[in-house]
């Protein structure tokens, strides 16, 4: 009996290894440049020209115009590129840089420590709704921070070996 079980909690233990390194890359890819419908990795587009960045289930910005050569969905791109980098940097360092913006010619620019994320333009504002660019920009900045929070929190070590820990319990229990 005592061979049966160390083998039973050998393999079940191995199996929770693996799920976690599964999980872990789930989580990875749960912050992979999401623009359009979650999960569907292709941006949404309302009108000819509007594409929403969406980070883990969450619309951060809606761009509606161009900006210099580049489409309103080549700006949703960029951006959800740019997210992904500073998520994995800030999974690196153990912590999230502050989240602010900044007054630019063409509109706002939303800033993650010193690093510019994406352009708010006058011209993504949807006027038939009421909105204005600067409580767009207050919007897009507390949705940005709380996807680098959240980003930040599924890729540590800590939260890892938790999610280990309550599985490799669970299994032992049930």
């Amino acid at each position: 009996m005592g061979i049966a079980l160390r083998r039973y909690i050998t393999t079940t233990l191995a199996l929770v290894i693996a799920a976690g390194g599964a999980g872990a890359q789930q989580a990875r890819d749960s912050v992979s440049p999401g623009v359009g419908e979650p999960g569907s990795g292709q941006p949404r587009m309302g009108a000819a020209d509007t594409a929403s960045l969406i980070i883990l289930n969450r619309t951060i910005a809606t761009f509606r115009a161009p900006l210099g050569a580049q489409s309103a969905r080549e700006r949703a791109i960029a951006a959800a590129s740019r997210i992904e980098a500073i998520a994995d940097e800030a999974a690196d360092a153990g912590g999230v840089a502050r989240v602010w913006s900044r007054i630019v010619p063409e509109g706002v620019l939303v800033v993650v420590g010193e690093r510019g994320v994406f352009t708010l333009l006058h011209s993504d504002v949807d006027t038939l709704r009421g909105e204005r660019l600067d409580s767009l920009t207050t919007a897009a900045i507390t949705r940005l921070s709380e996807v680098l929070t959240v980003a930040a929190e599924e890729r540590s070590l800590i939260h890892l070996l938790q999610s280990l820990g309550l599985a490799a319990l669970a299994t032992l229990l049930f």
